[in-house]
Protein backbone atom coordinates (compact mmCIF):
# COMPACT_ATOMS: atom_id res chain seq x y z
CA UNK A 1 0.00 0.00 0.00
CA UNK A 2 2.72 2.52 0.92
CA UNK A 3 4.77 1.67 -2.18
CA UNK A 4 1.79 1.94 -4.54
CA UNK A 5 0.62 5.20 -2.98
CA UNK A 6 3.80 7.16 -2.27
CA UNK A 7 6.71 5.64 -4.18
CA UNK A 8 5.50 4.28 -7.51
CA UNK A 9 3.54 7.30 -8.86
CA UNK A 10 6.47 9.77 -8.79
CA UNK A 11 8.84 7.10 -10.11
CA UNK A 12 6.61 6.47 -13.11
CA UNK A 13 6.93 10.16 -14.07
CA UNK A 14 10.75 10.05 -14.29
CA UNK A 15 12.05 9.62 -17.85
CA UNK A 16 13.67 6.20 -18.22
CA UNK A 17 17.01 7.60 -19.44
CA UNK A 18 17.22 9.89 -16.39
CA UNK A 19 16.47 7.03 -13.99
CA UNK A 20 19.02 4.78 -15.70
CA UNK A 21 21.74 7.46 -15.63
CA UNK A 22 21.10 8.22 -11.96
CA UNK A 23 21.23 4.58 -10.88
CA UNK A 24 24.28 3.84 -13.04
CA UNK A 25 26.26 6.82 -11.72
CA UNK A 26 25.22 6.20 -8.14
CA UNK A 27 26.31 2.57 -8.20
CA UNK A 28 29.48 2.97 -10.26
CA UNK A 29 30.85 6.43 -9.46
CA UNK A 30 29.67 7.32 -5.97
CA UNK A 31 32.35 7.69 -3.29
CA UNK A 32 30.86 8.59 0.11
CA UNK A 33 34.18 8.73 1.98
CA UNK A 34 35.06 12.42 1.37
CA UNK A 35 31.62 13.54 2.54
CA UNK A 36 31.77 11.32 5.63
CA UNK A 37 35.27 12.57 6.51
CA UNK A 38 34.16 16.18 6.17
CA UNK A 39 31.10 15.73 8.40
CA UNK A 40 31.84 17.04 11.88
CA UNK A 41 28.31 17.62 13.17
CA UNK A 42 26.33 15.16 15.34
CA UNK A 43 24.68 12.52 13.19
CA UNK A 44 21.85 10.07 13.84
CA UNK A 45 21.51 6.94 11.69
CA UNK A 46 18.07 5.40 12.15
CA UNK A 47 17.06 2.39 10.08
CA UNK A 48 14.99 -0.76 10.16
CA UNK A 49 16.60 -3.90 11.52
CA UNK A 50 16.36 -5.83 8.24
CA UNK A 51 18.96 -8.52 7.39
CA UNK A 52 19.45 -7.35 3.80
CA UNK A 53 19.91 -3.75 4.92
CA UNK A 54 22.35 -4.85 7.62
CA UNK A 55 24.43 -6.73 5.03
CA UNK A 56 24.45 -3.86 2.51
CA UNK A 57 25.70 -1.09 4.76
CA UNK A 58 29.04 -0.69 6.46
CA UNK A 59 28.23 1.11 9.69
CA UNK A 60 31.56 0.16 11.25
CA UNK A 61 33.36 2.08 8.51
CA UNK A 62 30.99 5.02 8.85
CA UNK A 63 31.60 5.11 12.61
CA UNK A 64 35.36 5.12 11.97
CA UNK A 65 34.94 8.15 9.71
CA UNK A 66 32.30 9.82 11.90
CA UNK A 67 32.85 9.01 15.59
CA UNK A 68 29.96 11.35 16.44
CA UNK A 69 27.54 8.92 14.75
CA UNK A 70 24.69 7.54 16.86
CA UNK A 71 23.04 4.38 15.46
CA UNK A 72 19.50 3.20 16.22
CA UNK A 73 17.35 0.46 14.67
CA UNK A 74 13.59 0.21 14.61
CA UNK A 75 11.86 -3.09 15.19
CA UNK A 76 9.00 -4.71 13.26
CA UNK A 77 9.30 -2.36 10.31
CA UNK A 78 10.76 -2.30 6.85
CA UNK A 79 11.99 0.39 4.51
CA UNK A 80 9.19 2.79 5.48
CA UNK A 81 9.85 2.72 9.20
CA UNK A 82 9.09 6.43 9.57
CA UNK A 83 5.52 5.60 8.52
CA UNK A 84 5.18 2.06 9.88
CA UNK A 85 6.60 2.70 13.38
CA UNK A 86 6.66 6.47 13.64
CA UNK A 87 6.47 6.28 17.43
CA UNK A 88 9.78 4.40 17.57
CA UNK A 89 11.49 6.81 15.18
CA UNK A 90 10.18 9.84 17.06
CA UNK A 91 11.41 8.42 20.38
CA UNK A 92 14.83 7.79 18.84
CA UNK A 93 14.99 11.33 17.49
CA UNK A 94 13.95 12.75 20.88
CA UNK A 95 16.69 10.71 22.57
CA UNK A 96 19.26 11.83 20.00
CA UNK A 97 18.34 15.48 20.51
CA UNK A 98 18.54 15.08 24.27
CA UNK A 99 21.68 12.93 24.53
CA UNK A 100 23.36 12.51 21.14
CA UNK A 101 23.91 16.19 20.60
CA UNK A 102 25.63 16.42 23.97
CA UNK A 103 28.26 13.84 22.94
CA UNK A 104 29.76 16.28 20.45
CA UNK A 105 30.37 18.85 23.20
CA UNK A 106 32.36 16.46 25.39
Amino acid sequence: MIYETYVLPPCEKIPQQAAYSTIKNFTQNYNPTPAAEACKIPMAYISADVPLVNMARDLNRLQELCPQLVVAKTMLAGHFNTIEVADQVNAMLDRFLAVGLGRSKA
